[in-house]
């Protein structure tokens, strides 16, 4: 249903439908549940941007974990197209300053939306039921951390994922490394 609902067609309607489930809606859980449903339909579509706006919103309203993660994947996602846009800047050019700064901020936003659904799981939401949610964020965090310079950061959300995934043999290798 979300893959259909979030073809390009579908979303300006899954909009219509969010903006007046919103004027009747009262309960924070169900508010946020709606703003995070319409961003994962945003993250599906590609449009990480309104994809992090949908699951922030969603968290400003009910703090959910799930909700937490997924804003990690998006945020994950964006700080990556950011990465592989930003390299084809010259080296020498003032602007790449710039926009080193703003991928720092961009990964460093994976990691805070990772610990926020950690933190998080205090506030169960009926949304948050799932396996290992927080285990399979923790790979995107460590990506982050790694992005960042901070290996014993990353080494240790490694080691989280492997307990997790031990089939995984590309955490196994960072792990031993």
């Amino acid at each position: 249903v979300r893959h259909v609902a979030s073809a390009p067609g579908m979303m300006t309607f899954a909009e219509a439908l969010l903006d007046k489930y919103l004027e009747e809606g009262t309960l924070p859980e169900e508010r946020g549940w709606v703003y995070a449903m319409v961003a994962e339909m945003r993250e599906n579509m590609g449009d990480l941007d309104g994809a992090i706006k949908g699951y922030t919103d969603s968290l400003t309203v009910h703090p959910g974990s799930k909700t937490a993660f997924r804003l990690c994947r998006a945020t994950f996602k964006r700080a990556c197209a950011a990465k592989e846009a930003y390299a084809v800047i010259p080296y020498h050019d003032e602007v790449r300053i710039e926009k080193i700064v703003e991928l720092r901020a961009f990964w460093q936003s994976v990691i805070d939306a990772y610990h926020q659904g950690v933190e998080n799981k205090q506030h169960h939401q009926a949304l948050d039921d799932g396996p290992l949610f927080e285990e399979m964020e923790s790979i995107h965090a460590a990506g982050a951390y790694l992005e960042l310079g901070q290996v014993m950061d990353a080494l240790a959300l490694a080691e989280k994922a492997y307990t997790a995934f031990p089939e995984n043999s590309a955490l196994g290798v960072m792990v031993a490394e």
